[in-house]
């Protein structure tokens, strides 16, 4: 048996078509894998500065056919994203939706800090020692800056002074500095506590509370598949790849002391 003539002619048309389909399936088994495909991601700045580095470095290093996209903004411009299906997962602090599903993925303590030459450095205090402080706030719209005002006006504590800018980094700078004092998550400090850039002031009559990051997916987006399932499924194990995530650095306290509880605003409201 052998082709004619229109047979032969046909055959290159015919393999390709064999193969077409052949990567066809190669690149569907791939795509449910996670291997390839594009994963569109959200987080407010203190999540995508100092924990989602990490994150997507192992990432891409494990998954380097994965076309990456992500969007910064509040919590609830991430939440909004994630509604009108313009991003697949956000990372942020839990607002509650009902047409979400949250899977915690790290929680990150509240951390006074200051200057290491500062006359707090190092020591127990109670709120009513930074009284005449310059308070150096940060992000306009982040929970953190309300919350420290919350703080301060429970406590009935003035500052001597507010410096509000609209960074975290330049508020860390102006505290490395010695121009005040600021309520930081102890994420965006690990590098600076641990080269002694900032020391810790331990509040002993208020425990500062952590800020729970959740992953945020749409109910009817359903299981997660292909490089959303991926990206979940590293952030199971996300612990060890984001800093400060630990117990906060603590000033040694006596044996038998105790911290008072007050009632504070919850930071993720």
């Amino acid at each position: 048996m052998r082709l004619t003539e229109a047979g032969e002619a046909f055959l290159p048309f015919a393999e390709h078509s064999v193969q077409a389909i052949s990567d066809g399936r190669d690149r569907l088994s791939e795509l449910r894998r996670g291997a390839v495909g594009k994963l569109l991601l959200g987080a407010p700045s203190t999540v995508s500065t100092y924990a989602l580095p990490a994150l997507l470095a192992r990432f891409t290093a494990e998954h380097p056919g994965v076309r990456l996209t992500v969007m910064t903004g509040t919590s609830e411009e991430i939440l909004e994203l994630v509604l009108h299906d313009r991003i697949q997962v956000g990372l942020m602090r839990s607002l509650g939706h009902p047409e979400v599903e949250a899977v915690p993925v790290y929680s990150d303590a509240l951390l006074a800090v200051v200057s290491p030459g500062h006359r707090l450095a190092g020591r127990e205090v109670r709120l009513a020692e930074l009284a005449g402080e310059p308070l150096v706030l940060f992000g306009r719209s982040s929970s953190y800056r309300a919350f420290t005002h919350a703080v301060f006006r429970q406590a009935g504590v003035m500052p001597d002074s507010v410096l509000e800018l609209d960074n975290i980094e330049a508020a860390k700078k102006m505290v490395e500095h010695g121009i005040g004092i600021s309520l930081v998550p102890h994420s965006a400090v690990t590098g600076e506590l641990a080269s002694g850039a900032l020391s810790v002031v331990d509040l002993i009559d208020t425990t500062l509370p952590r800020r729970e990051i959740v992953a945020v997916r749409r109910h009817d987006a359903g299981p997660p598949s292909g490089t959303v399932a991926t990206f979940m499924a590293l952030l199971s194990e996300v612990g060890s790849l984001i800093v400060g995530t630990g117990p906060p650095p603590q000033v040694s306290r006596p044996k038998g002391s105790a911290r008072a509880e007050p009632t504070l605003p919850a930071l993720d409201t």
